[in-house]
């Protein structure tokens, strides 16, 4: 539950800054033409496509994640001045007229080619002038490399592989810690509970799935752990398991 709190909340702050990226939706006036008119005409739409497994086994975190992007557009479209938000004290887009934003939502249903072509079907056919994703790397990095290739902005919300921003990538960042980031921290906690109330934890295993997020994620406690074996700490077991499994009891239990 914690867990997809935090994603939750990751989202909504990647809608908002998505918005700020793509608009300069500061508290600058918009720019104006010479008959005084600003950017965008009052009315306009802002279409944002958004790339995230509402089927498959992650559905239920998709469809979090897309409640979270509809309170965001909510807020955004409406009026909330009693939210200490930028983009909440006025309807629409301050800096493009009052314009609305629209989100395009697309099922990439936790499949890499899925959300590649999502990816392109947003941008060629929807005409969407930015993207939010994927939760999942390996759905994050097809679709942001179809976006670099449009010169489309994507903001990566909540997806952690650190090698996704290791690609040198021009429209491409990301708004939450990375796998490296939470690898150190893991150990920095298991460190102060062993100094603290002496735990006496030592023994380390680590349990990931088989793709770019579970890989990577375990490459990182396998460099990390270097840095911390004075303190006692040892990587015992790795275990690897399908994507597709619902169920790792098996697997704990080893």
């Amino acid at each position: 539950m914690r867990k997809n709190r935090k994603v939750f909340a990751w989202f909504l702050v990647a809608v908002m800054l998505t918005m700020i990226l793509l608009t300069g939706c500061g508290g600058q006036p918009a720019e104006t033409d010479d008959d005084g008119e600003g950017e965008a005409a009052s009315g306009e739409v802002i279409k944002i496509g958004a790339i995230l497994p509402l089927t498959g086994p992650a559905a239920a975190t998709g469809v979090k994640l897309k409640y979270a992007i509809e309170t965001a557009e909510e807020i955004i479209n409406g009026e909330f001045p009693e939210m200490s938000m930028e983009l909440a004290k006025s309807k629409g887009l301050p800096n493009l007229n009052g314009a609305k934003v629209e989100f395009v939502f697309a099922d990439h249903q936790a499949n890499p080619e899925v959300a590649k072509s999502e990816a392109e079907r947003l941008i060629q056919n929807e005409k969407v002038v930015g993207l939010i994703g994927a939760y999942h790397s390996s759905a994050t990095k097809p679709a942001s490399q179809i976006a670099e290739r449009f010169g489309v902005p994507f903001v990566c919300g909540s997806s952690s592989s650190a090698a996704l921003t290791e690609r040198g990538l021009k429209w491409f960042t990301r708004i939450a810690p990375h796998d490296g980031m939470e690898t150190e921290l893991f150990f920095e906690y298991l460190k102060f509970l062993n100094e603290k109330y002496d735990a006496g934890i030592k023994k380390v295993a680590v349990v990931y799935i088989d793709n770019e997020y579970g890989v990577h994620a375990y490459q990182m406690v396998n460099e990390i752990i270097e840095d911390y074996k004075d303190d006692g700490f040892e990587l015992v077991a790795d275990i690897k398991y399908p994507a597709d499994v619902s169920n790792v009891d098996t697997e704990a239990q080893k």
